[in-house]
Parts: structure tokens; sequence; C-alpha cells
């Protein structure tokens, strides 16, 4: 079923990309942006999903609150007559909508990010390691060099996708939830 879309994912960004190799900035968050560039399409989607799944799953656990207050005061013989839309309705977000959103959440991270990231990162800063001078890796260790190219990849994928997923989700969900609880009260 999500075939096409895995397959998609996959190829949106080259792992192995022609251009000329070039130094990338000295400064962290130069350095995280000169290789996000490429994925911005896939991390702006995703980091929309998240924030939209934080929000959906805050209306979902609000709304069973305001349901165990329902059925509290409410009369039992008509309940489900007077609500049954309602219920369907949040039952609908809480079983498929927010589940399949998720899922292409996780795709996108998954197939279009985890792999090709990192992987276009140490091609980019293999390719600029290769230019340079003997006089460069005479002052250098051979194993410490690949380290650090095989460790910034994965570093700056990881704060990447740490800083739209994970933390957009929790602050969304934290604020959702305490304008949920304000406008309760």
């Amino acid at each position: 079923m999500f075939n096409w879309l895995f397959t998609w994912l996959e190829g949106r960004v080259s792992s192995f990309p022609p251009d000329e190799p070039r130094k990338p900035p000295a400064t962290t968050w130069g350095f995280i942006r000169f290789y996000t560039r490429p994925f911005y399409p896939l991390i702006a989607v995703g980091l929309l999903l998240s924030i939209g799944l934080a929000v959906g799953e805050v209306r979902v656990f609000a709304y069973v609150g305001q349901l165990v207050d329902k059925l509290n005061s409410a009369d039992r013989a008509t309940f489900w007559a007077d609500n049954k839309w309602e219920l369907l309705a949040y039952g609908l977000l809480a079983v498929a909508v927010l589940p399949f959103f998720n899922a292409i959440a996780d795709s996108i991270e998954n197939q279009g990010m985890r792999g090709n990231y990192a992987m276009r990162i140490r091609w980019l800063a293999h390719r600029y390691m290769l230019r340079q001078s003997m006089e460069f890796y005479h002052n250098e260790f051979a194993g410490r060099v690949a380290t650090k190219v095989m460790q910034a990849a994965l570093g700056v994928r990881d704060v990447m996708m740490k800083l739209t997923q994970v933390i957009a989700w929790v602050v969304t969900f934290f604020f959702s939830a305490a304008a949920s609880f304000i406008a309760n009260d």
C-alpha cells in the first residue's frame, strides 16, 4: 500500500550528488544548514505533521475527559442518539486519522531522511576530504578523520530530526494541552 510512497521518499534526495564538494561553514548552525538544505521540504512536511499530530492527540485526550463528564450527567437511554456523530468523529480521529498521519510522518523520517541524510553528508564530506593536501593528512590520523566524518553525519541528522519532530511535538503538545485546560476552566 505504501510502497509507492517509500520509493518516492527514498529517491527524493540523492545520497550521492554529483556536485563538486565545497567547504562547509565553520559555525555549528552554518554547518548543519549547509548539509540540511536539500532536506528542507521533507523536514517542513514532517514538522507540520508532528504539530498536527500533537494537536490531534491533545484533542482526543481532552474529549475523553469531556466524555467522562458527559456520561456522568447524561441520560443513558438517549446518550448514543444525542452524541453519536461526535463519538464517531473522535473515534475516527483516534483510530484512523491520527494513525494514518503518524504512518506518513514515520515514513518521511525513516524512508526519506534517516538513511539518505547521513549517507549524503558522508559522501560530500568524503569527496571534500579527498581534495585536501598531503600536509593536511600528515598531521592527522586517518582513523580520526574517518571517525569525524562518520560522527558528523549522524550528529547533523540527529540534531535536525530531534528539533523538527520530537521537540516540535513536545512543545506543541504542551501548549495545546495548556490551552485545552484553560479553555475548560
